[in-house]
């Protein structure tokens, strides 16, 4: 007969390799600033935004499988909507970037990131209420609101026009956000085999 441990295997590996996706993907992602001392080309950046969000994508993926079943129904579509994020910004970031067409590439971009910082904010709130994660549960609402700053000043240009720097050390910011998340999956032995939905307010399921 198999065993709870046998059968806790396959979502603990997947959880360890979800998280070192996502570490690698948001590394990629912040030290995508620093690519002028390599190659300053628009086609560098799209090739190293296609390859960060691959790899953020998996790690959020598993991010969706480790915790859907403590989660609420808003931490739920908040994941999904920071997958449909990833998405976009990987189209966006290859027509506008990678491959350099001409066209509105830049609107999967900029809906994407908003998706993103609504779709953590959102599993970031059902974090704090349910418990979810095991250990660092401010996290994803930190991301969240770092998010929302970052967004203001992506859109309102006097910052931008101002004080570029402003604007980088947001979105670097959102992305070291993300670090602590990449190490609770790595390091998370909990399976999912068995595991019931989180109580919280609201929670009808």
């Amino acid at each position: 007969m198999t065993n709870a441990s046998e059968l806790s295997m396959p979502s603990i590996d997947r959880a360890r390799w979800g998280g070192i996706a996502l570490l690698v993907g948001v590394l990629i992602f912040i030290g995508s600033r620093f690519r002028h001392l390599v190659d300053p080309s628009d086609q560098m950046l799209g090739a190293l935004m296609v390859v960060a969000f691959a790899a953020w994508f998996l790690g959020l993926l598993a991010l969706r499988l480790q915790y859907r079943r403590r989660s609420n129904l808003l931490g739920r579509c908040g994941l999904v909507l920071s997958l449909v994020a990833i998405g976009l910004l990987t189209v966006g970031h290859v027509g506008a970037f990678l491959l350099e067409l001409d066209g509105p590439w830049f609107m999967p971009i900029v809906l994407g990131t908003f998706l993103l910082v609504l779709g953590v904010l959102s599993f970031g709130i059902a974090a704090l209420r349910g418990g979810v994660l095991p250990r660092w549960r401010v996290v994803p609402a930190l991301a969240g609101v770092v998010g929302l700053l970052w967004i203001i000043f992506a859109f309102d240009s006097r910052p931008v026009e101002g004080n570029p720097e402003a604007f980088l050390l947001m979105r670097t910011a959102f992305g070291l956000c993300w670090l602590p998340l990449a190490y609770v999956l790595v390091t998370d032995r909990h399976s999912t085999v068995g595991t019931t939905p989180a109580k919280v307010a609201g929670d009808t399921t």
